[in-house]
């Protein structure tokens, strides 16, 4: 969530521009599921930023 919010996005408008359901966001966010890999990409673009940061855990 750290990374919508630096984006400046809600769950619902991450959700919307990546293509899967609110739920399916807040799932991976709580390390209920990790996204698909084709995912990846498209949630780097909507938070703009590269998906490497994706991993980058701690880090501020």
């Amino acid at each position: 969530m750290q990374l919508c919010r630096r984006a400046g996005l809600t769950q619902e408008q991450l959700a919307d521009g990546v293509g899967v359901t609110v739920e399916s966001i807040s799932n991976m966010e709580r390390g209920i599921f990790g996204p698909r890999f084709d995912h990846l990409e498209r949630i780097a673009r909507v938070l703009k930023v590269s998906v490497k940061s994706l991993f980058e855990f701690g880090k501020e």
